[in-house]
């Protein structure tokens, strides 16, 4: 049987505090690991409990899903530490697209200590797109620093320039004001989407981004509808 299944039972049988129950389903659960680390299916271990040991994503998915306190706390002090080697790991555990949302959920749950990791991954090509939803997920207030960067990926990554530019939308507003420069540096990009978010990106700056009327003027009369709709809306916005 698959070792999340031992491991599912374990946890149970914990729950229902019948020892005799639990030692079983260790004793099963331990004779599975084995045979599956001998295989090399059982990831690099992600941390040591022990109550509740926690040696793969699989079951690090799995004890975030059991309701007793010592599950949620060994899950919770992995979450808190967000190792790198970590977040790779859970991505790649998350390439089965019926475990992908629980994947995506530990690593949204890691708060901002996951950003850079994820930024890393975003040239992965295996990665790159699993890393993508949650780095945009967990972006806020306080990372417009990031506009740069996240232009930068959206002109050499294809593969999640989506994630990037949407990422830079979000990112976009008051507080954004420093970057307006590197935002009307889009307009004149050879790709429409990023001459078109730029647009709509530096509507949300608002007034602050007067310094790319000029920019917007131009972009107004790009040949892409697109482009031309949100850099009118830009220039209204900013009062130009």
């Amino acid at each position: 049987m698959h070792t999340l299944g031992w491991s599912a039972f374990y946890y149970y049988a914990r729950a229902r505090k019948s020892a005799w129950t639990a030692v079983c389903g260790a004793m099963l659960s331990l004779a599975c690991a084995a045979s599956y680390a001998r295989a090399g299916v059982l990831a690099t271990p992600l941390a040591a409990d022990t109550e509740y040991p926690i040696r793969d994503a699989r079951e690090l998915i799995i004890a975030m899903g059991t309701p007793e306190p010592g599950a949620q706390k060994a899950s919770k002090a992995i979450l808190e530490r967000a190792d790198p080697a970590m977040i790779e790991n859970l991505l790649r555990y998350g390439r089965n697209p019926r475990r992908r949302d629980a994947s995506r959920r530990a690593v949204v749950l890691m708060g901002r200590k996951a950003i850079d990791p994820l930024f890393a991954l975003l040239g992965d090509a295996e990665l790159g797109n699993q890393a993508g939803g949650p780095l945009f997920e967990i972006l806020g207030p306080g990372d417009e620093g990031l506009i740069p960067a996240l232009l930068d990926c959206a002109r050499k990554l294809p593969a999640v320039k989506n994630y990037c530019l949407q990422a830079v939308f979000k990112l976009s507003g008051r507080k954004a004001a420093p970057y307006v420069h590197a935002l009307a540096s889009g307009l004149t990009d050879s790709d429409a989407a990023v001459r078109q978010y730029c647009s709509a990106s530096l509507a949300r700056v608002g007034k602050s981004a007067a310094a790319a009327a000029a920019a917007l003027r131009k972009a107004a009369k790009d040949p892409d509808a697109g482009v031309r709709e949100q850099a009118r809306k830009a220039l209204r916005r900013i009062g130009a």
